[in-house]
């Protein structure tokens, strides 16, 4: 072997021998059997710890040391039902590694509160106690003061009383499917010939629409006659038993009692509940829309705002209905959340006809109600083109009443960027005119109405009136000074502010141009004669040719 082969041979030797990692042998980690047990009970998971080795358990809930061996399990917290608690254990030693799972299953407790009769007459027998049945569970049921007649290990039983008692009691402990046992439940009883009879039960706050039929309950004793008493309500059914239906009259607050007589082998006893108070109202709730009309940002969309007076007492939507020119159709537009108030909707109607709202909803006590009718305003008008005038009406804003403070008539011409205030109109005027025309080809109207006491207003449709305005072109002015026809213009050229005028003399040579010409042209150094012009306007692309005389 040469010197290179041997190199080869350690350089081998070396990487296999020190730099591949030494594993140890596997082993085994072990989590422990799969266990049930009770809420509240303490288990052992895992084994006996292995010398040399990490140990780490997953999840770390309900366990005493996630990185030892062998954890304690407790559960403390109440169960309503049966739960699955995975665990994975991991143990590491050096490049080693081992994991095992268990399950423990932890059964419920059980809190069955009890119901039956508090207050007994001596020597009462057959009273009834319960709770409420889970097979799931078994029930131990024991007696102070008393004996059980009927239902141990069930979820009801039959108890028969014995003498005076203050401290009698019923007693019971369910048990789980494991046999544990949850924490014991105590019914305390009362045995005295003097009854603590109590308070009926049932709803204390009605509508007085819907106080009719209505039940009302106490506890049943086993032997016991039960006169029930109102000042104002009528007993239907059930006089001398724990269940009646009651009929009461409107708003108000009434009272409701019941007294007891139990009879048993040798003693009568006696009690009068407490009075329960009950309230009749009528839901006041109310729905009132604040405004109506077009928006003023955009007026090619409605918008509405309401308010409800007490949206806690809506059992349902709010609903939006429209009609237009005053029809006595209603449709429905939308329903609505019953905390909005406020929508929004596009709608082409606006520009024919007035727009009617009201909204609608349920209230608390199951009665449909619903808003005023607001009517939106209405806006059209009429051009005169002989006459430059403009005449416009609306109709009035409908559903403030007399709190209209004034209309206000807004206006913008052509290009306007914003429209602006030109008339202020008390409320009762639904008319404005003017002699504008000349000023613009298109004119845009629109009316506001603002409320006298809140911060309400409602804009109209936009209506916009337009003018053909044609273009005269004198043939002669006369530069003379004496501030008579002393330049070339003519009507309306303002309108035509995009345009181009040229001038001609008899030969064809230009004698004047301007872009934009706006008619104070004098002739400049012009002799007098006739010249000819081409003007030219950009809004309709029209070229108007002719001649002028020039007279100095």
């Amino acid at each position: 072997m040469d010197a290179i082969d041997f190199y080869i041979f350690l350089s081998t030797n070396f990487v296999s021998t020190f730099l591949s990692p030494q594993f140890d042998e596997t082993f085994d980690v072990k989590a422990g059997e799969d266990q049930e047990a009770c809420t509240r009970a303490q288990l052992s998971l895992g084994a006996n710890p292995q010398p040399n080795i990490n140990y780490h358990w997953q999840p770390a809930n309900h366990l005493s040391d996630p990185t030892v061996a062998n954890p304690a399990f407790l559960h403390a917290d109440t169960l309503g039902q049966k739960a699955d608690f995975q665990y994975i254990v991991e143990g590491k030693r050096g490049y080693c590694y081992g994991s095992d799972t268990v399950t423990v299953t932890i059964h419920p407790d059980k809190y069955a509160p009890l119901s039956g009769s508090k207050s007994v007459c001596p020597r009462i027998t057959g009273v009834d106690y319960w709770a409420e049945a889970d097979d799931r569970f078994r029930y131990e049921w024991s007696i102070e003061g008393g004996e059980l007649v009927y239902g141990q290990h069930s979820a009801s039983i039959t108890v028969d009383w014995g003498t005076t008692n203050p401290a009698a009691s019923v007693t019971l402990t369910p048990y789980n499917q494991l046999n544990c046992p949850s924490d014991p439940i105590t019914f305390p009883v009362r045995i005295n010939v003097e009854l603590q009879t109590e308070t009926p039960v049932g709803d204390e706050l009605l509508c007085s629409n819907l106080a009719t039929d209505i039940p009302f309950q106490i506890t049943n004793t086993n032997g016991s006659i039960y006169t029930w008493e109102s000042d104002a309500g009528n007993i239907l059914q059930g006089q001398g038993t724990n269940k009646v239906r009651i009929d009461w009259p409107g708003d108000g607050k009434y009272h409701l009692w019941v007294k007891e007589q139990s009879t048993t082998i040798d003693t009568v006893c006696y009690g009068v509940s407490d009075s329960l108070l009950i309230n009749l109202f009528t839901d006041s709730t109310k729905l009132e829309i604040d405004f109506a009309g077009v928006m003023r940002e955009n007026s090619d969309e409605y918008e509405l705002q309401w308010y409800a007076s007490d949206t806690s007492m809506l059992a349902g939507n709010i609903e939006i209905f429209t009609s237009y020119d005053y029809s006595p159709d209603w449709q429905l537009k939308q329903a609505a959340d019953r905390q909005t108030t406020y929508y929004t909707f596009a709608d082409t109607s606006m520009n024919y006809a007035p727009v009617s709202f009201k909204i609608s909803s349920v209230n608390g006590c199951r009665e449909y109600i619903e808003s005023e009718v607001h009517t939106t305003i209405f806006l059209e008008g009429m051009a005169d083109s002989s006459s430059n005038s403009m005449k416009i009406s609306w109709t009035p804003y409908l559903g403030w009443g007399n709190n209209i403070k004034q209309y206000e008539v807004w206006y913008g011409k052509d290009d306007d960027a914003q429209m602006s205030l030109v008339a202020s109109m008390k409320p009762g005027q639904y008319s404005w005119s003017n002699h504008w025309g000349a000023e613009a080809f298109n004119h845009q109207y629109r009316i506001r109405a603002i409320h006298h006491t809140y911060p309400f207003e409602s804009w109209s449709n936009q209506l916009t009136l337009s003018f053909d305005h044609g273009i005269e072109i004198p043939n002669v002015f006369t530069p003379n000074g004496d501030g008579i026809n002393d330049t070339f213009s003519f009507p309306k050229l303002e309108l035509f502010h995009e345009n181009k005028l040229q001038v001609y003399d008899r030969n064809g040579s230009e004698v004047y141009s301007k872009q934009n010409y706006d008619g104070n042209w004098v002739g400049g150094d012009l002799a007098s004669g006739v010249y000819y012009y081409s003007f030219t306007e950009k809004r309709n692309q029209k070229t108007y040719k002719g001649w002028v005389q020039i007279l100095k």
